[in-house]
């Protein structure tokens, strides 16, 4: 009989084939002939004999039908682990770039640290770690600080790839680290900018308020150095991807 295989586990060396008469199959690794076992993979067309045993259909004696060249295609949905390890994809590209995401919501924090994932060409994180931090605010009421919690999330930034038949290469997927480091030295040079407006932002504050003190408008002085602390902070742009 003539079938696809439909899935596969390397780790467990066994997997399932769709044949012609649409029944499943089970097969282990062992079950090919001479055919070099890291071939296998979805999609690879194979003849097989049938045979029913009390646990369902098996596939035997399975011989590789045609040479069709052996690729890698990505995950359907962006993953997560918190190992180094997926159950059916493998780890083509490990990069050197930790990114992270923060919010007052866990699950947001997720989502933003999957987003920027996203952005340097990652379809998977490996080794994702959750911790919390406390950040603080002025009041509503403009008295006192209002003092909350801060979610965050880093992980690794990786592609994955499961082996199919006329797939993608592995050329395709190796892109992390160079759109990382582009982005990495954009942003690094933002920041910079940032803090640069910053520092003569204050420079200019602090003329005007001496001026007013000059002029003995001493409070006048105080309230404008009050309001630009409360809105002159810089924005660090980098901070969410480190190199590690």
């Amino acid at each position: 009989m003539r079938g696809i295989i439909k899935t596969h586990l390397d780790q467990k060396q066994y997997g399932f084939i769709k044949g012609d008469d649409g029944k499943d199959y089970f097969f282990r690794y062992s079950s090919f002939d001479d055919t070099d076992k890291s071939k296998i993979c979805e999609k690879l067309l194979v003849d097989f004999d049938p045979k029913a045993t009390p646990k369902g259909y098996v596939a035997i004696k399975i011989q590789v039908v045609g040479k069709g060249a052996v690729g890698y295609t990505s995950p359907d949905k962006f993953l997560c682990s918190v190992t180094d390890k997926f159950r059916d994809f493998e780890i083509l590209e490990f990069s050197k770039w930790m990114v992270m995401g923060s919010s007052r919501n866990p699950n947001e924090a997720k989502e933003d640290m999957i987003n920027r994932a996203k952005m340097i060409g990652a379809n998977a994180l490996v080794k994702v770690e959750y911790f919390r931090s406390t950040g603080e605010e002025t009041s509503d009421s403009g008295r006192g600080t209002h003092y909350f919690t801060i979610h965050s999330c880093r992980a690794i930034a990786v592609n994955i790839g499961k082996r199919v038949v006329n797939g993608s290469i592995i050329d395709d997927f190796i892109c992390i680290d160079k759109r990382a480091a582009y982005l990495k030295s954009k942003l690094v040079a933002k920041t910079r900018r940032a803090k640069l407006y910053r520092l003569i932002f204050w420079i200019v504050i602090l003329c005007v308020s001496l001026g007013l003190y000059v002029s003995n408008r001493v409070i006048f002085a105080v309230i404008l150095i009050v309001i630009a602390y409360i809105f002159s902070h810089a924005t660090n742009y980098d901070w969410w991807l480190v190199e590690i």
